[in-house]
């Protein structure tokens, strides 16, 4: 009896210690995650996976990994068996669809929307993406109901507007988007991309000084924006300020280094006109 009593002991504080080990990976994988080290968090995870094989959350947080690195097929598959572990897993069919998006499979990621929708029908995130997959399919009136609905169901939430804005400025309704950026900034001043959405609309209708006044108070809620930075050294080199416009995609550049894909031409332009 005091064998048996040992083994027991021994199995459950076995059992004990591989639970703390899996988690204390998983909860690094998150770290890493946040700190935007994706390739330390893929690692992480996938130490989990070997952990916890029949736990959904492993393969969900390296799906998302792989989102971010581009790898789809790779998220689509870790999706794929996050899915067959537990069929009401939200996560799983909303970064699935996300991928099928990318993938440019718009059917297979309209279908995985609706479910996700349909386990979790307040996620403003998911109503968006549905809205670009129609938008994207050609269906602007169908889109822009999709986003009418959701602010007239959460007409507190700044994000609808935003979304919806965004929507309207693809559709060619500058004057809508900026409306409704109007209206998500009234909601929530404390907002750094809503200043740079708004912006955005300022820069493309020609109203140069609102669109820098925007980017400025952008940067002053999140100092390490690039996307702000970015954005108003495209708008100071379109306005003829061009040293500004060096510094600002140099700085932006220099926070995102993948920005310089977009920054890249207007900085060459920017510097070419200061040495002219």
């Amino acid at each position: 009896m005091k064998i048996l009593s040992v083994i027991i002991f021994s199995f459950l504080s076995f059992n004990l210690l591989f639970s703390q080990q899996s988690e204390v990976l998983f909860k690094t994988g998150e770290e890493f995650f946040d700190k935007g080290q994706i390739s330390d968090a893929v690692f992480n995870f996938s130490k989990y996976i070997g952990y916890e094989p029949d736990s959904a959350k492993g393969y969900v947080s390296r799906g998302h990994c792989y989102l971010l690195l581009g790898k789809y097929k790779e998220a689509v598959e870790d999706f794929n068996k996050a899915v067959s572990i537990d069929k009401k897993n939200f996560s799983a069919y909303q970064g699935r669809g996300t991928a099928y998006v990318y993938l440019e499979k718009l059917d297979d990621a309209l279908s995985d929307f609706q479910i996700a929708i349909k386990l979790k029908p307040d996620d403003i995130v998911t109503i968006n993406s549905m809205a670009i997959v129609y938008l994207t399919r050609g269906k602007k009136d169908e889109a822009l109901r999709l986003l009418d609905d959701a602010v007239s169901r959460y007409p507190d939430n700044p994000e609808v507007f935003k979304y919806r804005g965004t929507l309207k400025l693809f559709s060619n309704d500058s004057l809508g988007a900026l409306e409704d950026l109007n209206s998500a900034i009234k909601l929530d001043s404390s907002r750094a991309d809503f200043f740079v959405s708004r912006g955005a609309i300022y820069k493309i209708t020609g109203d140069y000084n609102s669109a820098i006044e925007d980017f400025n108070r952008a940067i002053e809620l999140e100092p390490k924006n690039a996307e702000a930075y970015v954005r108003r050294g495209i708008t100071n080199f379109l306005s003829g300020s061009y040293r500004e416009a060096v510094n600002d995609l140099e700085k932006g550049i220099s926070i995102n280094p993948s920005l310089s894909k977009v920054a890249g031409e207007y900085l060459e332009k920017a510097r070419r006109k200061l040495n002219e």
